[in-house]
């Protein structure tokens, strides 16, 4: 019975854990996201400057967040940094068209990285 306990234990710990993973996942893209949002919203209006400031806040608040590896597939975390490439040259060029696709290519990532990490029916099954 002490055993039965112990993994009832163990598995409410880490379902726990899991969705703590997913709130905080969600928490951050959905910020990561916003200032992504604001920079495109600076690009359109051609104040490079800002828009650069703002990409790089965004990539700034991402990278810090590091023990993401621990609890998420590589191979998405790098595309999500191949993205924050993609858009800091485009910035850098100053090309509109193929900042605000790379941009959206970005937010795109990040969305379905964090929807990917809920505890639903879908990502279940």
């Amino acid at each position: 019975m002490k055993r039965l306990w112990i993994s009832c234990i163990v598995l409410a710990a880490l379902i726990i854990a899991t969705l703590l993973s997913s709130f905080a996942l969600q928490n951050l893209s959905q910020s990561v996201c916003d200032t992504l949002q604001q920079a495109q919203t600076y690009a359109k209006e051609e104040d490079w400057d800002a828009a650069y400031a703002y990409s790089a806040a965004a990539e700034k608040e991402w990278v810090s967040h590091k023990s993401l590896y621990a609890v998420t597939r590589h191979t998405e975390l790098n595309g999500v940094y191949e993205g924050f490439a993609q858009v800091n040259a485009c910035l850098k060029a100053r090309e509109a068209s193929e900042y605000t696709a790379a941009n959206a290519s970005l937010i795109a990532r990040l969305e379905l990285l964090a929807q990917s990490d809920l505890l639903n029916l879908q990502n279940v099954l």
